[in-house]
C-alpha cells in the first residue's frame, strides 16, 4: 500500500512540475532528505523516483513560462562553478577512474539541482516551503530516533534510512546538527502554538537522536552549535541553565558503554592508538596529505581505497573512508580543491553577514535576518562536525549555500524595488545643507551634493535639485 501511495503521489505530480518547477525541486529535496521510499517494503523501495522528478523540474525550468532563467552572480557563486569545474578535472586524472566517475555523476547531480534552486526559489515563500521540507525530512529520522533512543535507555545505536547519504549514525548525527538550527528559524517565524509545540519536540528529540547515534564528532558538534547558539541570544542565564541541565540529563540517561566512547575524547591517560576507529582516521589523513603532496590534482572521487592506500602508504593497517570533510577533499581534489572548498563556504557565511546587515533595522525583513544566522549556524555545525564525518559532497550544506545567496537577492530586490519616499523614511534625512544622506545597509543611493546646489543658487531663475522643485523652473 505504501509502495502504491508513494508512486502515485510522485508521479502525480510531474504535471504541476512541468508547470511550476518548484514544486518539483520541493519534492526532489522531500526524496533526498528524507528517503521515504526506504520506508516501503516492494517494488518503490528500489525505485528511482528522484531521476523523473528531477528530469521534469528540468524540463519545467526550459519550458515554463513562470521561470525566468538567470543564476545571480557574486563571489560564492563564481567559487561554487570554480568547485565544480575543478572536480570534473579532477576525476578526468582520478586514481581510480571506473568508480570515481561514477562518483562524479552523482556529484553532478546534485549540482543541477543547486542550479535549480538558484533558478527557483527567488520568493520568500519558496524559500520557507523548502525550509519546511528540509526540516520535516530529516527531522522525521531526528523524531524517530529520539524516540527510540529514549524507549530503549540509549542501548541501541541510531542509523539513518538505507543505502542513503545518511544511512551511517555518524552521517545521521551530522545531518541532524545542521538541520537544528533551521527549525528553529521556523520555531521563531510561527505563531501557531500548536505549530510551535510539533517544531520543539522535533528539536529536543533530533538532539535525543544525536547522542543515540553515539557519534563522537556529532557528540561534539552538538557542544558548539549549543554554545554559538548560546552566545548569539538573549537571555544567557536562562537559555545556558535550560541548556546544562538538558546536557545533565541526557548524560545521566545514557548507558556505560556511551560513556565509554564519548570520555574517549577527553581522557588523557587513554591511548588513543587502542582506538581502531581514531587509528583508521589517522590512517586516512596520512594518506589524504601524502596523495596531495604528489598529485597537483589530487586523486580524485574514490581515492580512499585500499591499492592507493598500499601505494602511498603501505605501512597502514586500516584501509577506510576519510572521516572528515576536510582531508576528503584533500586527498581526492589536492590543495587547489580545499582552498576553493573553504572559500566557498566561507563567503557563504560572509553573504549571510552581508544580509543580517542590510535589513538591520527592518522588521518587516526580520525574516531574512532570521533565516541567514539559522543557515550560518547550521554552516558551524556542518564544519565543526565534518572535522571527523566524511560528507564533503552531501547535498544540503550545499542547499544551505544556495538558500544564503538567494535570501540576500530576495532582500536586494526589494529593497531596490522601494518608492523613494518610502526609502526615505527609513534612510531618514540629514540637515538642510549637508553633503550626504545617512545610507543603509545595503542600499546603495546617489545623495545630490550640496556645493552644487549652492552652485545652482547662485544662477539666476533656478533652485536646487534638493529642494524638490525640477531644474530649470523660473523664480
Amino acid at each position: 500500500m505504501r509502495d502504491l501511495f508513494l508512486t502515485l503521489f510522485v508521479f502525480g505530480m510531474i504535471p504541476v512540475t512541468l508547470v511550476r518547477p518548484q514544486w518539483g525541486l520541493l519534492i526532489w529535496a522531500w526524496i533526498s532528505y528524507m528517503n521515504p521510499h526506504r520506508l516501503t517494503w516492494s517494488f518503490a523501495y528500489e525505485f528511482r523516483f528522484n531521476y523523473f522528478i528531477a528530469l521534469a523540474t528540468l524540463l519545467g525550468i526550459l519550458f515554463s513560462k513562470h521561470v525566468r532563467i538567470r543564476i545571480p552572480m557574486n563571489a560564492v557563486t563564481i567559487l561554487w562553478f570554480l568547485f565544480v569545474v575543478w572536480v570534473t578535472i579532477t576525476t578526468w586524472t582520478s586514481l581510480n577512474p571506473t568508480y570515481a566517475w561514477q562518483s562524479w555523476e552523482r556529484f553532478i547531480k546534485i549540482q543541477l539541482m543547486v542550479v535549480s534552486t538558484f533558478i527557483l526559489m527567488t520568493e520568500k515563500e519558496w524559500l520557507n516551503r523548502l525550509a519546511w521540507v528540509i526540516v520535516v525530512s530529516v527531522g522525521f529520522w531526528g523524531m524517530k530516533g529520539g524516540i527510540f533512543t529514549i524507549t530503549t535507555g540509549g542501548a541501541y545505536r541510531v542509523f539513518g534510512p538505507p543505502s542513503s547519504f545518511i544511512a551511517d549514525n555518524n552521517d545521521l548525527a551530522l545531518a541532524l546538527i545542521m538541520t537544528i538550527p533551521l527549525m528553529g528559524y521556523l520555531y521563531q517565524c510561527h505563531a501557531n502554538r500548536w505549530i510551535r509545540m510539533m517544531i520543539l519536540s522535533m528539536m529536543l528529540t533530533s538532539i535525543v537522536s544525536v547522542a543515540g547515534s553515539y557519534s563522537r564528532g556529532g557528540f561534539l558538534g552538538l557542544g558548539v552549535l549549543g554554545s554559538f547558539y548560546w552566545l548569539r541570544n538573549r537571555g544567557k542565564i536562562l537559555r545556558g541553565t535550560l541548556f546544562l541541565a538538558a546536557a545533565f540529563i541526557m548524560w545521566g540517561i545514557m548507558p556505560d558503554k556511551w560513556h565509554h566512547r564519548m570520555e574517549g575524547m577527553f581522557d588523557e591517560n587513554a591511548t588513543i592508538l587502542e582506538d581502531k576507529s581514531v587509528t583508521g582516521r589517522l590512517a586516512a589523513w596520512d594518506l589524504a596529505m601524502a596523495v596531495a603532496k604528489d598529485r597537483v590534482v589530487g586523486g580524485g572521487f574514490r581515492t580512499f581505497s585500499k591499492p592507493v592506500y598500499m601505494h602511498y602508504t603501505p605501512k597502514a593497517q586500516h584501509f577506510q573512508d576519510s572521516h572528515s570533510i576536510y582531508f576528503e577533499i584533500i586527498g581526492e581534489q589536492g590543495y587547489i580543491g580545499i582552498v576553493l572548498f573553504a572559500l566557498l563556504f566561507l563567503n557563504s557565511f560572509r553573504l549571510g553577514m552581508k544580509t543580517i546587515r542590510m535589513v538591520r533595522g527592518r522588521p518587516d525583513l526580520k525574516w531574512a535576518d532570521s533565516l541567514s544566522a539559522y543557515l550560518q549556524l547550521s554552516l558551524v555545525g556542518y564544519g565543526t562536525s565534518g572535522a571527523f564525518l566524511g560528507l564533503a559532497y552531501f547535498d544540503l550544506p550545499y542547499h544551505y549555500l544556495t538558500m544564503l545567496v538567494m535570501t540576500n537577492v530576495v532582500i536586494s530586490k526589494a529593497l531596490s524595488e522601494e518608492p523613494a519616499d518610502s526609502r526615505e523614511e527609513v534612510l531618514g534625512r540629514d540637515q538642510p545643507g549637508a553633503s550626504s544622506t545617512r545610507r543603509h545597509p545595503g542600499l546603495r543611493r546617489y545623495t545630490w551634493p550640496a556645493r552644487l546646489d549652492r552652485t545652482l543658487e547662485s544662477r539666476p531663475g533656478r533652485v536646487p535639485l534638493s529642494s524638490g522643485v525640477a531644474a530649470g523652473t523660473r523664480q
